[in-house]
C-alpha cells in the first residue's frame, strides 16, 4: 500500500491492540522500503554480468579473471579487486 494513511488504517485493523506486533511489522516495512537501494527495483538485477562479459572485463572495482562456474541464474567468475 503506497498511501501512508491507508497502510496505517490497515495495520491498526490487522494488528489490533498488539503493539509489539505493530512495531515488528512497521520495522519490516521500513526494511523492505530500503531494499531497493541494495537490490534495485523489483524485476531488475543490479550488477549482474551480461552474457557479453568475460575474462578481462572490469565491473566496478573488480576485474574478471576466469569463469569458474555457471548455472540457471548466472555465471560465476574469479575476480581481482583492483583497490
Amino acid at each position: 500500500m503506497a498511501d501512508p494513511a491507508e497502510r496505517a488504517a490497515y495495520l491498526t485493523q490487522a494488528c489490533g491492540n498488539d503493539a509489539d506486533l505493530r512495531q515488528r511489522v512497521e520495522a519490516m516495512l521500513r526494511d523492505a522500503a530500503g531494499a531497493d537501494e541494495f537490490f534495485g527495483p523489483e524485476g531488475t538485477v543490479v550488477g549482474a554480468a551480461s552474457p557479453t562479459e568475460g575474462p578481462g572485463t572490469v565491473i566496478g572495482r573488480f576485474k574478471l579473471l576466469e569463469k569458474i562456474g555457471e548455472g540457471g541464474c548466472g555465471v560465476v567468475y574469479m575476480a581481482l579487486n583492483k583497490e
